[in-house]
């Protein structure tokens, strides 16, 4: 993996951890906007998934 694949993998990792721990603010402390704290919490989890099926799954060999 290239450094600038590294990099770019890792403010994903940064991103979707503030989306989630926005989103879970917006959720316990804000009732008004509960239903924006769950998008932003369910953005954050399917960007992390996202992020380790690019870093764990592998790629299959060319044929």
């Amino acid at each position: 993996m290239s450094n600038l694949v590294a990099t770019l993998l890792s403010f994903g990792v940064i991103a979707s951890a503030l989306l989630i721990g926005a989103g879970l603010y917006a959720v316990i402390k804000q009732p008004e906007e509960r239903k924006r704290g769950w998008l932003m919490f369910i953005a954050g989890a399917i960007t992390l998934l996202n992020i380790w099926m690019w870093t764990a799954v592998p790629t299959l060999p060319p044929q």
